[in-house]
Parts: structure tokens; C-alpha cells; sequence
């Protein structure tokens, strides 16, 4: 058997089903197909860059080339087939709209030329369709999905494959020919602070589950200490499994050098679970990047304030948490996931601007942007998804500032400018006396912004404009 194998967002060797199943049958070829980028590269497209990179690395060491074509997918493996001469083609399936479409197409014509199709679940820890609850209906909760998962048997993950048989190739571009990298260079300041690729992804989940992970339960929600996984942009690109993650988690609550850190582990997995929830809704609702899952959210008033607009998205809002979350997202490709609630309920509650809007920011911007995790955020914060929280539920930019970034190391790292003002105003500087703003170096709406809007004004129209669409309901 000759089989050619389809790269997609798995870009890794190891718990790779598509791959390691071709690797046991007989001779392999290897592939990635880009689709022409139809607006400038984003932040993952730069990241997808790398990755590409990394994957092509690890395949040569298993004596494999990556064959990288770009244009019409179902053309170009098409093309690939009959210059290979393949018996099959194995995949991953796929959960989003268009790509699942063009699967599907692809299936029909390799079919019609009597080319064997194996698709493989490479993304989730199960596949939708096998969870659903006692009236034989799909989960919009997510609390019982969970519980339901921590009793599923969830299949283990594949070793990379020992050995790949090489088949024939074929011409192939160059990563650099597929365009993934914006003429103009912004995006080095961003990669300093990333190491991209299979094995950097599972250095960082060795190293979070060393360290981090003792207290994530916690800390997970206090930017200034760094206590995430950091590993959602690798996930996002498949240069890390997340039944490799769940495996790995799994073995340590059994483990007795981690029994008194059970419930941590156990939160972290809880998010492996709350991914596999956002690729859930999106099986269920193929346009859950676009369309409001409560329909009467299609009529809410928004004001969609172009200025107000580009001033949060430069972390230009007299808000210092919001304003340090969008200065660490412009200069990282990241943001942490607590101030990431707060700034994008910022957006569409205090400012009124659409839940969608936010969206394709943070889909231009985030190394970890995936259509299930960023559409599912959205609409949970906007109070339009599946288990949303409730749009009533105004996030206070202060208090989530003193909260969790008590005495604003996050704020000081991201707003320089900030520095020298003293912890009892660093979460709401427009409160300070003038004096301590002078001392601080500070002068408001020269320096450093006024609010662009007042909080306590802000929640007030946001729940009048929620007014308008219940009483039309």
C-alpha cells in the first residue's frame, strides 16, 4: 500500500493516527496543501509558518520530504495522485465549515478514481457524536459535559511513528513560497517570545507540569504570574496532541509524587475539556464564528463606534487592565485568558461594538486564534452562546484590575508609562489626585488616556440596549 498523508492542524509526528496508520501498512508520502491566503498573514499564519518549518525537520529525520503545494486543495491532491500514483489518502478530520466541505469533495473525487479514504479523529479527545446526553440530545452545558467526560475512556494516544517507508515524491514548493509571512516584517518582536514546533510544545508541557501546575487552579486567573500552560497556540496548530495532554494529566493524578495536586491537574484538564466543548458547539453550529446562537442577539442595538474601536484595540482606554491585555496581545500574539474575558466584555458591553468585530481582531492577531476556542469566547462573553454567561454580567475593569493584578505588575509590565503611579491608583488612574500624577509622570489625555467611556454609565446603557432585545423576544 501507497499512502499519501494529509497535513492540516496536526502539524506533529507523535498521536498522529493518519500518519502512524500509513507508516504500518507500507510506503508513505507526505503533504501540505495551503489554500492562497485571501487578505495579509496573520499572526497564526506566521506561526503556521514555523511550525511548517519545525514538521519538515522532523519528517526529514524519518527520511520523508514534506511536499507543500498551494492552490485549489482538491485540485493539488488530485494532481498529487496521479503524479505519486497513490492506493490511499489518510486525514484528520476537520470541524469547520468550509474545510469540511472541501473534505468532502475530496472524498467524492478520490472515490470516483478508486483511491482508498481513511479519515481519523486527530483533534478532540472524542468525536462529537459520541457524546450526547440522556434524552439522546446534544450537551449546550458545559458542567455536565465535563462530568461526563471524566468518566468517558478516551483513547490512547500513538507513539510517532519508529520508522516511515519512503514512496515516491514529487516537486514541492518552499514554506517561504506559500506566503505565510507578511512582506512587512512585524511579526520578529513577536516570535521573541515564543519557541514554535513539536518539540517546543512538549518542552512546555513538560516544564508547566513541573512547575506551574502545583497551583493553576489559582493562579491560573492572576495575570502577572504566568501560571497558564501557555500551550494553545500549539494546540491550535497540532504541533501538540490533546490526548497526549489528557494521557499525560491523567497518569499524574494516579501518581503518587502528585497526589496532593490532583485537583490542580484535574482544573487543567477541565480546559482540555472546555476546548473540546468549543469544537462541540461548532460541530453542532457551523457558523458560531459569525451567527449569534441566540437568534434575538441578531437584533441588538449596536453602536459600533469606529473610533471608540481602534482606541480599544490600542489598549488606549483609560482602563489599565484592558489596556495592558491589547498591549500584550499587539506585541505577543497572546493574551492571558482572565483579561481576555475582561476586554472583550470591555468591548461589547461598555462600548457597545459587536461580539464580531472583536472576533476578527483577535483572529488577525492571536498565534493561538482557532475558529471553535475564539467564536465560543465571543459569544460567551457577549451572552449569545451556548452556556454563556449572562449579558446582565458586566465585567467591572476595576475590580477585575484589583482582583487579580493587586498591585499591578501586569499593568507596569505592559504600560510602562504607568510605572511609577502607586498601587492604591494603578487600577484606575483618572481617580488620582494631580499631584500623584505629576510625581508619577503621568498627565491624563497627553500621555496616558481619560476612559473612553465611564464605567458605571457604560453598564447602565449596555443593560438598556438588553432592554430592547428581550422585550422584542
Amino acid at each position: 500500500m501507497f499512502t499519501l498523508v494529509l497535513f492540516q492542524q496536526d502539524l506533529r509526528l507523535h498521536d498522529h493516527p493518519a500518519l502512524f496508520h500509513a507508516a504500518e501498512n507500507g510506503r508513505v508520502a507526505t503533504a501540505y496543501i495551503a489554500q492562497p491566503l485571501k487578505s495579509r498573514p496573520t499572526a497564526s499564519d506566521v506561526w503556521r509558518h514555523h511550525a511548517l518549518l519545525n514538521l519538515q525537520q522532523s519528517l526529514k529525520k524519518k527520511n520523508q520530504t514534506l511536499i507543500l503545494r498551494q492552490g485549489d486543495f482538491v485540485d493539488e491532491v488530485l494532481k498529487l495522485i496521479d503524479e505519486l500514483k497513490c492506493d490511499a489518502v489518510h486525514w484528520h478530520r476537520s470541524y469547520e465549515k468550509e474545510r469540511i466541505e472541501v473534505l468532502q469533495k475530496l472524498r467524492q473525487a478520490l472515490e470516483q478514481k478508486g483511491v482508498h479514504v481513511h479519515e481519523f479523529e486527530g483533534t478532540l479527545l472524542l468525536q462529537p457524536e459520541e457524546i450526547v446526553n440522556g434524552k439522546k440530545e446534544h450537551y449546550q452545558v458545559f458542567t455536565p459535559f465535563w462530568k461526563r467526560y471524566r468518566g468517558e475512556h478516551i483513547p490512547s494516544s500513538l507513539p510517532e511513528p519508529e520508522t516511515i517507508e519512503q514512496g515516491e515524491s514529487a516537486p514541492s514548493l518552499s514554506v517561504d513560497d506559500l506566503g505565510l509571512l507578511d512582506p512587512v516584517n512585524w511579526y520578529d518582536d513577536v516570535l521573541a517570545h515564543w519557541k514554535i514546533g513539536e518539540r517546543a510544545a512538549i518542552d512546555q508541557w513538560l516544564h508547566f507540569r513541573e512547575e506551574p501546575i502545583a497551583n493553576y487552579a489559582e493562579d491560573r486567573d492572576f495575570p502577572a504570574k504566568m501560571s497558564t500552560s501557555l500551550l494553545s497556540p500549539h494546540l491550535a496548530s497540532g504541533s501538540i496532541s490533546a490526548r497526549a495532554l489528557w494521557a499525560s494529566g491523567r497518569s499524574m493524578m494516579q501518581s503518587e509524587q502528585y497526589t496532593a495536586k490532583s485537583d490542580e491537574i484535574d482544573s487543567f484538564l477541565r480546559q482540555l475539556v472546555w476546548r473540546e466543548f468549543s469544537y462541540y458547539q461548532l460541530h453542532y453550529n457551523p457558523d458560531l464564528d459569525a451567527v449569534p446562537l441566540r437568534k434575538e442577539f441578531e437584533a441588538f442595538p449596536w453602536l459600533n463606534n469606529d473610533q471608540a474601536f481602534v482606541e480599544w484595540q490600542k489598549g488606549q482606554t483609560g482602563y489599565p487592565l484592558i489596556d495592558a491585555g491589547m498591549r500584550e496581545l499587539y506585541a505577543t500574539g497572546f493574551m492571558h485568558n482572565r483579561v481576555r474575558m475582561v476586554s472583550a466584555s470591555f468591548l461589547v458591553k461598555h462600548l457597545l461594538i459587536e461580539w464580531q468585530k472583536g472576533y476578527e481582531w483577535f483572529k488577525e492577531t492571536l498565534v493561538d486564534f482557532n475558529i471553535a476556542n475564539n467564536g465560543m469566547g465571543w459569544q460567551w462573553v457577549a451572552g449569545c452562546g451556548a452556556d454563556a454567561a449572562p449579558y446582565f454580567r458586566v465585567f467591572n475593569p476595576i475590580l477585575q484590575s484589583e482582583k487579580f493584578d493587586g498591585k499591578g505588575d501586569y499593568i507596569r509590565k505592559w504600560l510602562p508609562e504607568l510605572e511609577n503611579v502607586p498601587d492604591k491608583y494603578i487600577h484606575a488612574p483618572f481617580e488620582a489626585p494631580e499631584r500623584v500624577l505629576e510625581e508619577a509622570g503621568v498627565e491624563l489625555g497627553r500621555n496616558y488616556p481619560f476612559p473612553i467611556v465611564d464605567h458605571k454609565a457604560g453598564r447602565k446603557r449596555a443593560l438598556e440596549a438588553y432592554d430592547v432585545i428581550k422585550k422584542s423576544k
